[in-house]
């Protein structure tokens, strides 16, 4: 007769945040709404900037914003060689529960700081200024 033996080694203890609740590993948005959100705090930023940033391959990226382009969601201005990414506040989101909500509504915070925090570099930096 075979005898088998399990050994039963313990779990690691899940995680937990600061308040005590565990982490699970589980996000409150997918992966093109990270890409989305991270955009909108960053305007301006290229495909470099958003694979460095949330650490995904560029073929990832590539992808997740091809998606977000087709849907409307993101307004693309090219500069040589390079795309540089912002949000378009007026598309609709597609999710079932939000759809028909412009993004302006869930976004607009974080559209208006970053707004204010380019506005307050072109200031510094002279650029964005009519010279009188």
């Amino acid at each position: 007769m075979l005898e088998m033996r399990v050994s039963h080694r313990p779990r690691p203890a899940a995680a937990r945040s600061p308040n005590g609740a565990s982490d699970h590993g589980w996000y409150l948005v997918s992966s093109h709404g990270a890409v989305l959100f991270w955009i909108a705090a960053n305007p301006g930023c290229t495909v470099r900037d958003v694979v460095d940033a949330l650490c995904l391959t560029p073929r990832t990226v590539w992808g997740l914003l091809g998606d977000l382009r087709r849907a409307g969601m993101l307004h693309v201005r090219k500069e040589g060689r390079r795309h540089r990414y912002a949000v378009n506040p007026e598309a609709s989101f597609r999710h079932p529960v939000l759809k028909g909500y412009p993004l302006r509504l869930i976004l607009g915070e974080m559209l208006r700081r970053s707004a204010e925090a380019v506005a307050q570099g072109s200031q510094r930096t002279g650029r964005g200024t009519e010279a009188g």
